[in-house]
């Protein structure tokens, strides 16, 4: 049975243990299904000696869950693993890229529409009460996260405490996220495959399932839908 190599994440980070063993799981039996053994690595072992990774024919970056914190280690990977030329899914440049949320505006510029975004170096209580003030409700985040990590709903008025010590981003909140959730369309290989519908719990506005969140299917793929 032919092998792939899967990565997850550093085992001393136990911020989502409870969740990505049961995402392993499932896609574990999928590709069983196909005739395929996955091979689980933690992705911070796979730095030092990254041509581990070109043994395999193929490796998904998949349950890197919690590289946000730990984003210069992170960065080293994707350079080691660019080096090595390890056969990821997703190359390791585009992984890096990926992980600074800054690449939206790389996007936006380009002519990719993105709900309105202040990009701010050195984030201060001033800047956020302006811009609550403005939009009457915000959502701040660091522009390096993952999983609604220190991400917070402000409304005009209201206090602001605890703001992330590193670049940060500010956007109007959009209603429509507790009304209707926010849908995640899937690719691959440039081919739609199918969409995921995601739902916040009642009261709260983060979609992710350690908050309560819920995931619905939203269809499958149309034959010859790109």
């Amino acid at each position: 049975m032919p092998e792939i190599a899967v990565l997850t994440p550093d085992p001393a980070d136990q911020s989502y243990a409870s969740h990505w063993p049961g995402v392993l799981a499932r896609l574990e039996q999928a590709l069983a299904y196909a005739g395929v053994r996955l091979v689980p690595l933690p992705w911070t072992e796979q730095i030092s000696h990254p041509a581990r990774l070109s043994t395999f024919p193929l490796v998904l970056p998949v349950v890197v869950w919690g590289y946000h914190r730990d984003h210069v280690r992170w960065l080293e990977a994707c350079a080691a693993w660019t080096v090595a030329g390890a056969p990821l899914a997703n190359p390791a440049s585009v992984l890096a890229w990926n992980s600074d949320k800054t690449y939206l505006r790389r996007l936006c510029e380009r002519g990719v529409p993105i709900p309105e975004t202040r990009w701010l170096d050195h984030l201060t209580t001033e800047d956020v009460s302006a811009a609550a003030e403005r939009w009457g409700e915000v959502v701040v985040k660091p522009v390096v996260s993952g999983g609604a990590w220190r991400t917070q709903r402000l409304k005009a008025g209201a206090p602001v405490a605890d703001l992330p010590d590193t670049p940060a981003m500010v956007q109007p909140f959009l209603p429509a996220i507790e009304v209707e959730g926010e849908l995640s369309l899937l690719h691959f290989g440039g081919r739609f495959s199918h969409a995921v519908r995601k739902t916040a719990a009642r009261g709260d506005f983060r979609i992710q399932v350690q908050f309560g969140g819920a995931l619905r299917p939203r269809g499958e793929a149309s034959r010859g839908c790109a």
